[in-house]
């Protein structure tokens, strides 16, 4: 029961950020639009180059999702409050730069490739012997995305678009398997994501800006295995991610 709750509200916390990137998104487009009908069409020949370069800027939320041990559960069922306890992983901001090289495939489709660099410190609180006691996962991470991009048709200034791909990545102060650090949570520096989101392009005289909202899922494993109550808490640990982009190309 315990377990089902820590989960309940980690959702129902994810889905409030994801609605508020929502509001962010649609609002931008409203005053385009409203923009667009006093303005004439802006770079009317940016889709005949079939190359385009630009720079991104993203703020993010991120946070571990968790498949519990048998040993969690187990301390959870005793009676007596001592020792480790609840494991609750927390939302934690970020953000990240990189940048956009994009290829165009025909009137509808691109295919993009967004090298950049992340900034995170994903969190776990435990609760220790009554006290709660932060684990922080702290790492810089490089990015590779690999995305298609469809659009929709133009309108004036303004075109609705969905993205989707992989993502690999590498921590560049992660931690190797082979290293141990006393009661501390590791995670491996590799990952991999698949992302999805949508977005919109506004054109303006000299150039493209796009907000854009992303969900990145990590499909491994990353868990460093140690012997220690904080790491023997999980079976499984990835990420998942949400990002505001905004890009300029």
């Amino acid at each position: 029961m315990a377990v089902t709750y820590f989960r309940n509200m980690l959702n129902l916390h994810r889905c409030k950020v994801v609605f508020s990137f929502i509001l962010v998104l649609f609002s931008t487009v409203a005053i385009a639009q409203k923009d667009q009908k006093i303005s004439g069409k802006n770079l009317p020949n940016y889709d005949n180059r079939k190359m385009h370069y630009g720079f991104y800027l993203g703020a993010t939320a991120s946070r571990f999702n968790v498949d519990y041990s048998d040993e969690y559960i187990q301390r959870l069922q005793v009676a007596d409050s001592s020792g480790l306890r609840a494991a609750n992983p927390k939302t934690t901001p970020g953000f990240t730069l990189g940048f956009v090289l994009s290829r165009q495939l025909g009137d509808y489709f691109t295919i993009r490739f967004l090298p950049g660099v992340g900034f995170y410190n994903r969190q776990i609180e435990f609760e220790d012997n009554g006290e709660l006691v932060n684990q922080e996962v702290p790492s810089t991470t490089v990015h590779l995305p690999f995305l298609f991009k469809y659009m929709s048709k133009r309108r004036q200034n303004t075109r609705m678009y969905f993205v989707a791909g992989v993502t690999p990545s590498i921590d560049m102060g992660g931690s190797k398997r082979g290293e141990r650090i006393d009661n501390k949570l590791r995670v491996d520096k590799n990952n991999f994501q698949i992302e999805y989101g949508v977005g919109v392009d506004l054109f303006y005289p000299f150039f493209k800006f796009a907000p854009e909202i992303r969900v990145a899922h990590g499909v491994p494993n990353i868990l460093i295995t140690d012997n220690n109550p904080y790491s023997r808490s999980f079976q499984n640990l990835r990420t998942t991610t949400v990002t505001l982009y905004l890009n300029f190309e």
